[in-house]
């Protein structure tokens, strides 16, 4: 018991003094500020909206999600803390969950250890703690909860446990949607035990399972379907599916992370480079890889096979199993890729690295291997942070660069555009942002991401931002009304007022 305490407590304290810096760091880019600003001025004066609203009028409905913020926000109201030390927590929370998780699995400590320690430091799950306002650590950490209690009540037979193991997933889906797939990954267990064993599960397992499953997730779907008012789910054609998946299970395979790649060798962010080109050069010969590999493995399955016990193949094809069904929802209901979408896989494929780290039957050869992953997920994750924190820095000099005292009552109109001569670097998800791109100018959401970011800094809800191209802004402040300002926002953070 005392060991994996003393393990357990050691990931932690590693992963915190890891996102220390970074996580009393200021909001960074378009997704903070937008929400953030929801919070202030409008969840926290009319709570009952965060149930009878969707996510900004999608076909997502996530109100645990919205609570959590709100929390969050009234913890230190216009700061980011409250925010980031929510989302470390829960992320500890889950690196907990992994190491039990392990145990329950593989029931070795070694294989739970380095398991919990890649997913605390593993650079994929970086962005959903330093996304200030993503509600996903809180969701994944009840998912995981969930599969846990899962297997709790296969090994005790025990139905109070099951209906506990629901409720943890129903409550999940309140904060992200994705998590209707468990009932699957639950389903996708009891089917390869019996492709092993030729047992089903007991028949009060199943009634138990049908009926309570049934109510809770059934329950949502009507709920979300009332308060969605029927707005349609969008389903995206298997060439977006496809180009998606080859995306993730690159970023999931692939030894040096691709924000670590650009920041030591130079190398393009996925931001840059041409995905269809990309696939249709490098594609045949991955396939080709993978059919020798494969081919490979069939000639030589009896020795692979022998590697480890049959029951454990079986474990391994179920945290495949259930990668994929955690990502299905993503492929399908979305047309663009994000890390955040992808936190449960990290964790499913940690454990199963894990294991098959495992495998190398020479001492210090293994634990080379194990510790050059160590170092390259924590490289990442540390050069991630970094840029978060500058991103973060940045984005409050500007800020208070532009509030004037004159905004902080009343209507106001600001035009804003990047300072003249600016080279904007290329970004990826949250990395890399400089300048007027660290509030947010995102195509789609960012005009709103900078009003929502001058709101919050100004605490004045009436200001509105327009955002112009850089030769386009002289000419529009030649004649400017009374409450309306125009300003260069600098790459170097200085702002220069146009009179």
């Amino acid at each position: 018991m005392w060991r994996h305490v003393a393990i357990l407590a050691s990931i932690l304290a590693f992963a915190t003094l890891l996102y220390a810096h970074v996580t009393t760091s200021y909001f960074c880019g378009y997704d903070d500020f937008l929400d953030v600003q929801r919070a202030e001025f409008v969840d926290q004066f009319q709570p009952s909206l965060i149930l009878t609203t969707t996510h900004y009028g999608s076909f997502k409905y996530r109100p645990l999600q919205r609570v959590a913020n709100l929390l969050s926000y009234l913890v230190a109201p216009g700061e980011a803390i409250g925010f980031r030390a929510r989302n470390l927590f829960f992320h500890e929370l889950c690196v907990v969950a992994i190491y039990c998780l392990g145990l329950i699995l593989f029931d070795s400590w070694v294989v739970s250890a380095v398991a919990a320690f890649f997913f605390a430091v593993h650079p994929l799950a970086n962005q959903p703690i330093l996304q200030s306002v993503g509600g996903n650590p809180v969701a994944n950490s009840l998912f995981l909860l969930s599969l846990i209690l899962f297997f709790l009540s296969e090994k005790r037979r025990s139905s109070v446990l099951l209906c506990g193991s629901l409720l943890s997933g129903f409550v999940a889906l309140y904060g992200y949607e994705s998590s209707i797939v468990l009932p699957g990954i639950m389903v996708s267990w009891w089917g390869l035990t019996y492709l092993r064993t030729k047992r089903l599960p007991e028949l009060r397992t199943l009634v138990v399972f049908a009926i309570v499953g049934g109510l809770l997730f059934g329950s949502y779907l009507v709920v979300r379907q009332h308060f969605t008012h029927g707005t349609r789910t969008p389903i995206y054609g298997p060439l977006v599916a496809l180009k998606a998946f080859i995306q993730y299970s690159g970023a999931l395979l692939l030894p040096v992370d691709v924000v670590l790649a650009h920041h030591w060798f130079g190398t393009p962010l996925p931001s840059q480079l041409d995905i269809r080109r990309f696939v249709t050069v490098f594609l045949p010969p991955v396939f080709l890889l993978g059919a020798l590999i494969g081919f490979a493995g069939i000639k030589n399955k009896k020795a692979i096979a022998g590697l480890l016990p049959g029951e454990e193949w079986y474990k391994l094809l179920f945290l495949l199993l259930a990668s994929l069904l955690s990502i299905f929802p993503f492929l399908v209901f979305t047309d663009h890729v994000s890390e955040t979408y992808i936190t449960l896989p990290v964790a499913f494929y940690c454990l199963s690295l894990a294991r098959l780290l495992a495998l190398i039957s020479w001492p210090t050869y293994k634990w080379i291997v194990i510790g050059t992953f160590a170092v390259l997920f924590c490289s990442a994750t540390w050069v991630r942070n970094q840029q978060v924190a500058a991103c973060a820095s940045s984005a409050k000099q500007i800020l208070s660069n532009l509030s004037s005292p004159l905004l902080v009552k009343g209507e106001w109109l600001v035009n804003l555009a990047k300072g003249p001569g600016q080279i904007t670097p290329p970004r990826y998800g949250l990395y890399n942002y400089a300048g007027l791109d660290t509030l947010g100018t995102d195509p789609d959401y960012g005009l709103v991401a900078v009003e929502s970011a001058l709101q919050v800094a100004t605490g004045n809800p009436k200001i509105k931002v327009h955002v112009f191209e850089t030769h386009d802004l002289p000419g529009h402040c030649n004649h400017l009304a009374a409450n309306e300002a125009c300003y260069f926002v600098n790459s170097d953070t200085t702002v220069t007022q146009l009179k």
